[in-house]
């Protein structure tokens, strides 16, 4: 058989799937992608690494290929050319009388090793990959599935090769190179306002090549470190503190040693959003031990690393602690990535990196509310606020509309939470909060992102409850209702149940104080209805500290209902009496077009506020059945 080499750029194509072919390949330098046209579209098999071998199916398949050959980088091969019938994979014995040699290719296959029967079990790495293809056990298995794109630079290969070798000393985890394609494929590196097209990018590849993460990344033409992102298959929750978002650079040095191979184990961890059960125990059994050892090397960076290269070093550090907190509940560990955050401001301005500066106060400001919440420090708000406050003034909404919105809705809740602790009511800054709901909703709309749209809606019902009864404004209060009805056609019980519950909650309290500012008792019947309902899942859910509450709200609405069906009661035999119906009109025909103004300057006690949780019918006061009708109509 012939033996010679080859030679293949970045991209090349060494054979497609179909092509008549006679020739098998071992990789000798480089790697090479394997392929398979499905209806889909290409789907990845694998990539190969040097001294792999490839090409045999197809051989022994009539010298038709199966799969497509594509090589990663610049390649190298050893390829070992076939006789013209194809009849065998390896050389022919010496002796041209073999008995072997004279059997058809049919008879070869037949007993050849690979197909003859055995009592082995085939292990998972020997599955072919028309198995792998159907199985696709990439999202059963408890191991994190990485993927990397080669990384772009005249150091790129042999870094992503680097990269590749550390982390497949790391537990419980799967590491495959995989094609450039789409914007990675750029020859001249990725555009920092090209980052937003490769997340998407990114998603795509791991929808077809069943990752958990993928990496991608550069070596900058200094070539003193690589750069590298991180992107989930399944998007992370931006309004979480510690989510990366694609945008989060990982500077690393061009040579891993133990911690900071540990430091991304640790960091890839922590931005991956786990698509099952067993990946979530991965993580978590894993993730804290690899960030105490990587925080090490992450302390002490490399001299030649530059301040924005500093900087990104720390926030990543920052939130790899801050989802060790929220995914361990390690509450304690909040202080220190909240000084993490600080150091990495510390480094930079928002002159020279708005993106990197407006992410670091945001997520400062979701860990000074997490300190507040877990930590019982209601003092750390006013940091939140202030971090918040920088956040949505810098970053830009364009390329960052989501975690702008995310700022946004955040700063809206942390200032409302502020004014309800505050005895003294500030105007001003409740509607500062509700500024920053209506500019949340700008981008959380009901079409793009429903859930979150409903929370936003429901964050501004509480905030316009609140002005609405501090400062008597119904329609602020009626604002409120429409508000939780509407979030209500999104969050429903079958599928969010606790959440329905919540903005029924809101619900139901806007419209108990409207039915008392108005005086309605449809109101209050309503109000009820939505207690009820909140009250029952939180009972069912065992949420015992909400339930009390609601409870105690249904007990002061029943209340107030009781003494107005009482009022009605009362008046209705007033107008029985015919001489009474007849004085009630003539006075009723007499009063001006404003007769709420009326009753305020000519029946009512200045010195006593009928919409009290106290209240009392002013008959003690007032003592003509006339004055207590005009009364009712006026709250009418």
């Amino acid at each position: 058989m012939a033996r010679s080499m080859k030679s293949y750029i970045d991209g090349e194509i060494i054979f497609r799937e179909g092509e008549a072919g006679q020739d098998t390949y071992a990789i000798n330098k480089g790697l090479v992608a394997l392929s398979k046209e499905t209806s889909h579209g290409p789907v990845e098999i694998e990539v190969l690494s040097a001294g792999a071998n490839f090409g045999e199916i197809g051989v022994m398949n009539g010298g038709k290929r199966t799969l497509t050959a594509k090589a990663v980088g610049e390649v190298r091969v050893n390829i070992v050319s076939s006789d013209n019938n194809g009849a065998e994979v390896q050389e022919k014995p010496r002796s041209g009388n073999s008995e072997k040699s004279k059997k058809p290719r049919a008879e070869l296959l037949k007993h050849s090793p690979e197909e003859q029967p055995t009592k082995r079990a085939v292990k998972k790495d020997e599955q072919s990959w028309w198995s792998r293809l159907l199985h696709r056990d990439g999202r059963t298995s408890s191991k994190i599935e990485i993927r990397i794109v080669p990384f772009a630079g005249d150091e790129g290969m042999a870094c992503t090769k680097k990269v590749q070798e550390a982390l497949q000393h790391c537990a419980d985890v799967k590491v495959r190179v995989v094609n450039r394609e789409g914007p990675f494929a750029q020859k001249n590196g990725i555009s920092k306002n090209n980052v937003g097209v490769c997340i998407g990018a990114a998603r795509k590849i791991l929808k077809s090549s069943t990752g958990d993460i993928l990496i991608w990344g550069e070596v900058p033409p200094q070539g003193k470190s690589m750069h590298l992102h991180f992107v989930s298959a399944l998007a992370n929750d931006e309004d979480a503190a510690g989510s990366f978002n694609g945008y989060d650079l990982l500077p690393l040095p061009l040579e891993l040693d133990e911690a900071w191979t540990a430091l991304l184990h640790g960091v890839i961890l922590a931005s991956t959003v786990p698509c099952s059960v067993a990946k979530a125990k991965n993580i978590n059994t894993h993730i804290e031990p690899a960030m105490e050892l990587g925080a090490t090397a992450a302390q002490q960076p490399p001299r030649e690393f530059h301040a924005v290269e500093r900087a990104c070093l720390q926030i990543c550090l920052a939130h790899s602690v801050s989802v060790v907190a929220r995914r361990l509940e390690e509450y304690d560990l909040l202080g220190f990535a909240a000084e993490t955050y600080g150091r990495a401001i510390e480094l930079i301005t928002a002159e020279d990196s708005p993106i990197i500066w407006g992410m670091a106060h945001k997520h400062l400001g979701n860990i000074h509310v997490l300190i507040a919440e877990r930590m019982g420090d209601p003092s750390a708000l006013n940091d939140a606020q202030s971090a918040l406050q920088i956040a949505v003034d810098t970053l830009p909404r364009r390329r960052l509309p989501r975690e702008w919105a995310a700022a946004q809705n955040k700063l809206g809740q942390v200032i409302y939470k502020l004014d309800y602790a505050d005895p003294s009511l500030d105007i001003a800054r409740l509607s500062k909060a509700i500024e920053a709901f209506q500019s949340a909703i700008q981008v959380y709309t009901r079409v793009d992102a429903p859930e979150r749209w409903a929370e936003v809606m429901n964050n501004y019902a509480q905030a316009a409850q609140v002005i609405g009864q501090q400062f008597h404004e119904p329609d602020m209060l009626q604002k409120a209702v429409s508000a939780c009805r509407s979030a209500l056609e999104v969050r429903r019980r079958n599928r969010t149940p606790l959440l329905w519950a919540a903005t029924q909650n809101t619900l139901g309290s806007a419209l108990f104080l409207l039915g008392k500012q108005v005086g309605r008792i449809d109101h209050l019947e309503s109000a009820i209805d939505a207690f009820r309902a909140a009250h029952a899942v939180y009972s069912g859910k065992g949420a015992r500290k909400m339930s009390r509450v609601i409870a105690r709200n249904l007990e002061h609405v029943q209340s107030l209902l009781e003494d107005y069906r009482s009022e009605q009661e009362r008046e209705q035999q007033w107008f029985e009496d015919s001489d009474n119906s007849i004085l009630a009109e003539s006075v009723a025909a007499e009063l001006p077009d404003d007769k709420d103004q009326w009753w305020k300057d000519n029946v009512v006690d200045k010195s006593y506020d009928p919409f009290q949780d106290d209240y009392q019918h002013p008959s003690s006061q007032i003592n003509s059945p006339l004055n207590q009708k005009l009364s009712h109509s006026s709250r009418h």
